[in-house]
């Protein structure tokens, strides 16, 4: 009996020295695998520099052995790029108004985000609620005199100022806008007496730039003030540093320190220095016909709206 026992005792033993053998080899074994999952972030990191290469490496060996297909397969591959831009151009033509008039309440007044079509770049532009029943996009504003507007070719193209302040929408954005579709104008001016006017107008557009913006299209006037634009009609931008005026001896821009479409040189210029100084005719703000004389403004602003 003593002797079965002692021989259980000894395979005992070897059991227990061979389980902890078996223990330490698989804690070398989960060690080993550890030191390998710390290194997959750095192995994935070169094989994704590498990717790059081998794949130019690939594709030349493809070329060579067959360019027509390659280059059949880059053409689907940009056709397929190419639809999915403008699906979602056309995505973000749905969320991003043309106009002030697609507004729920178009009487409300605020600055949205706005595009001529879905070609153009989106812009913050300023809507206007509470005139002539709402739904009129600012294109230009004058309430003080802290925004200078004697400024060149570039900036009155591009636009400058705060939509929501002293603005000019730019005359790039305007072409874009009118067009694509027909629009009205209205011009709002106030005198510093606190006299109030306006102009109205049942068409407008400019050309494009190659016709340096000509003020191509001016409808009917009614209001007001006067029809202040009608001398400026089918005239040609003109800024301090591009003279497009039909005055030779004078470049009424440089002159009276603005961009206007100028003729030779004006009965309207929104775009002068901003000053109160009587009826005296010098570089302001004009609207001749307002009272037929050369007083200056402390409020203007041009709005549009589109027709259809």
């Amino acid at each position: 009996m003593l002797a079965t026992l002692q021989k259980l005792e000894q395979k005992l033993s070897k059991l227990q020295t061979e389980f902890r053998k078996v223990v330490s080899e698989n804690r070398a074994i989960q060690r080993q695998r550890l030191e390998q999952v710390k290194n997959l972030p750095w192995q994935l990191a070169v094989l994704q520099a590498q990717l790059p290469q081998q794949c130019r490496a690939i594709a030349k060996n493809f070329s060579e052995a067959s360019g027509d297909r390659l280059e059949r397969f880059e053409h689907a591959i940009l056709a397929k790029e190419s639809h999915t831009h403008d699906m979602a151009l056309l995505r973000m033509e749905k969320k991003v108004m043309r106009s002030c008039n697609e507004l729920t309440n178009r009487k409300v007044s605020g600055k949205q985000m706005l595009r001529a079509h879905y070609e153009s770049a989106p812009f913050v532009g300023f809507c206007i609620g509470d005139r002539f029943d709402g739904g009129w996009l600012a294109i230009q504003r004058r309430m003080n005199g802290s925004l200078d507007f004697n400024r060149n070719w570039t900036e009155y193209r591009d636009g400058f100022g705060y939509p929501d302040g002293n603005w000019w929408i730019g005359l790039e954005r305007l072409y874009q806008l009118t067009s694509v579709r027909p629009w009205e104008l209205t011009v709002d001016l106030h005198d510093f007496s606190g006299t109030y006017k306006y102009a109205r107008y049942n068409a407008f557009a400019i050309a494009s730039e190659d016709e340096q913006y000509r003020l191509k299209t001016l409808g009917a006037y009614s209001g007001t003030a006067g029809d202040g634009l009608r001398d400026q009609q089918d005239m040609q931008f003109s800024t301090p540093d591009r003279d497009n005026d039909r005055k030779k001896e004078q470049h009424c821009a440089r002159t009276w320190q603005g961009g206007w479409w100028f003729n030779a040189c004006f009965k309207s210029f929104l775009n002068g220095p901003y000053q109160n100084n009587g009826s005296t005719l010098v570089p302001k703000i004009a609207w001749h016909p307002f009272n037929n004389d050369w007083r200056g403004f402390k409020l203007v602003r041009m709005y549009i709206r589109p027709l259809d």
